[in-house]
C-alpha cells in the first residue's frame, strides 16, 4: 500500500498547527484551540470510561496532532499513545507534554497503518480506548481507511472500545465540482490533505464487519460529525 504523503502535514504544522487541526478555530486563538480539546474529552471521551467501565490502562489516538485531545485524556490513563504521520506534529506534541509535565505519553510516527503495529506490536490486544476525530475525513483512499480499521481491531483489548469519526454526508454537485477544480482556485480549507472526504457509511460498516468490530451505537449519522462507537467481537472459540 502506498503510504500517506507526510510533507503537507509537516507544512501545516509549521504554518499554523492549531488552525489546520481544528479549522473552526481562528488564527492565533491558542486558548480556543486547547479549550475545544478539553471540551471534547469531557463530553465525548471520558463518559465512555464510566459507561463501559473501561480499564484506565492504555488509550491510543490515531492522528494525535499536537496533543489537543491526547494530553487532557492522558490524566485518566496509565499510558496514552499518540500516532501521527507528521514528525513536526509529534515534535510539537512532545514539547507540549513536557511543558504540562505530562510524562505518561508515547509517540508513534507512522505514515501507514501497518507501521503502527510494526513499531508497537506490544500494544496488540492491549488498548482499552482507540479513538480518532477529525482525521479519517481527510483520507482520500478507501483502502487506507480499511487498513486503519484493521489496525484498530488488532489493537483493541477485550472489553475495549473504539470511537471513530467520519464525514458521511451524501456527495453534492458542489462537492464533486470542488474535487475537480485545480488547487490554485480553492480556498485553503478545500485543498488536498485538509479538505473533507465524504464516505458512504455502508462501505465503512462493511469494513467494520470484515474486521470483527461490532457497532454499539452511532452519533449524528449521515452528517459531517458521524461517530461510530465500536467493540471488538469475541474471538471464535473463546467465551463471550
Amino acid at each position: 500500500m502506498t503510504p500517506i504523503l507526510t510533507d503537507r502535514w509537516d507544512e501545516f504544522a509549521r504554518a499554523d498547527a492549531h488552525r489546520y487541526i481544528c479549522t473552526g478555530v481562528g488564527a492565533g486563538d491558542a486558548r480556543g484551540f486547547w479549550a475545544s480539546g478539553e471540551q471534547t474529552v469531557a463530553t465525548e471521551l471520558l463518559p465512555l470510561l464510566e459507561e463501559f467501565r473501561l480499564r484506565p490502562g492504555t488509550a491510543l489516538e490515531i492522528g494525535c496532532g499536537v496533543g489537543r485531545l491526547l494530553l487532557p485524556l492522558a490524566r485518566r490513563f496509565a499510558l496514552a499513545v499518540g500516532v501521527d504521520v507528521s514528525a513536526e506534529m509529534i515534535r510539537r506534541a512532545g514539547r507540549n507534554a513536557a511543558d504540562l509535565g505530562i510524562r505518561n505519553v508515547e509517540w508513534v510516527l507512522a505514515n501507514e497503518p501497518a507501521a503502527v503495529l510494526g513499531q508497537r506490536a506490544d500494544l496488540a490486544g492491549k488498548v482499552d480506548l482507540v479513538y480518532s476525530l477529525l482525521v479519517f475525513q481527510h483520507l482520500e483512499r478507501a483502502e487506507l481507511i480499511d487498513s486503519y480499521i484493521a489496525a484498530v481491531a488488532q489493537l483493541l483489548a477485550e472489553g475495549g472500545v473504539a470511537y471513530l469519526h467520519f464525514d458521511t454526508r451524501k456527495p453534492t454537485a458542489l462537492y464533486r465540482l470542488r474535487n475537480r477544480l485545480p488547487e490554485r482556485l480553492l480556498p485553503w480549507f478545500w485543498k488536498r490533505s485538509i479538505r473533507r472526504i465524504r464516505r458512504d457509511p455502508r462501505e465503512i460498516e462493511r469494513s467494520f464487519a470484515r474486521r470483527g468490530l461490532e457497532i454499539l451505537r452511532q452519533r449524528a449519522p449521515g452528517s459531517a460529525e458521524h461517530r461510530y462507537l465500536l467493540r471488538r467481537q469475541p474471538r471464535r472459540g473463546r467465551p463471550a
